[in-house]
């Protein structure tokens, strides 16, 4: 019971000492959040390469209403004691061992139940690779009111890319060469914020952006000596993407 009297305690001074003194962002400091929201911007899969005679593609989405939950990293170097630039991005790569097809007894005279075994068809060797980077300038406002509490505006650009390559043709009789599907997204955003520094080299933040235009591009080539097969997509989003951030000061 005393202990943990004694660490609320020393909670609620730190939070106090905190309250008292300047704490927000100055000149030459840098600033690194980890970031929580919904807004994934690009990614695509190499189609599965068959004997079909057609082939189709659709642009991705990239409202981040249709995304998942995405997590990041976020920094800003502030330059003067009210403009930061605001730089992030991160990248992976996964690769994706081959197998070869295990051939079955079914023919034109099996059916069902008659003890033929399935052919398994073979695992394509390949990997996928993504990445992201953004970069822009954020002006911020201190608040007159509330010591430690900054509201924050800027611009921010970026581009996100990935890359999924799959080749089965050592693996499976019946192999049409190495498909691949590609995907980019490039964005503009106006974006919008507030943050809380509730100690001196720690905050909390929630922004969102206010105005957010994105063009994404998606290609596959189903198969080696074709052509590549695109479509593309526009996507405009008014207070979107809001995200949560908690960082520290450097």
């Amino acid at each position: 019971m005393i202990k943990r009297l004694l660490i609320l305690s020393c909670a609620v001074l730190l939070c106090v000492c905190g309250y008292a003194q300047e704490n927000g962002p100055q000149k030459g400091d840098i600033t690194v959040a980890a970031t929580i929201g919904y807004n994934s911007f690009v990614s695509h899969n190499a189609p599965t390469v068959t004997t079909n005679a057609s082939y189709n593609v659709t642009a991705l989405s990239t409202d981040w209403f249709d995304n998942k939950l995405m997590v990041g990293i976020d920094g800003n170097w502030f330059f003067s004691e009210k403009w930061s630039l605001r730089f992030g991005g991160g990248l992976g790569y996964t690769n994706f061992p081959g197998y070869a097809e295990k051939i079955g007894t079914f023919d034109e005279d099996s059916f069902a139940g008659d003890g033929s075994v399935p052919t398994y068809d073979a695992v394509a060797e390949g990997y996928a690779f993504k990445y992201n980077v953004y970069a822009g300038f954020d002006r911020y406002f201190n608040h007159n009111e509330v010591k430690n509490l900054y509201f924050h505006v800027g611009v921010h650009a970026g581009v996100a890319y990935s890359l999924n390559e799959l080749d089965s043709e050592e693996y499976s009789s019946t192999s049409m060469g190495i498909s691949v599907g590609e995907a980019v997204t490039m964005r503009g955003a106006i974006n919008a914020g507030v943050d809380y520094y509730f100690l001196p080299a720690m905050f909390v933040g929630l922004e969102v952006n206010a105005l957010q235009y994105s063009y994404n591009m998606t290609t596959i080539k189903p198969q080696a000596g074709l052509a590549n097969l695109s479509a593309d997509s526009h996507n405009f989003g008014f207070l979107a993407a809001p995200t949560l951030k908690i960082g520290f000061k450097f």
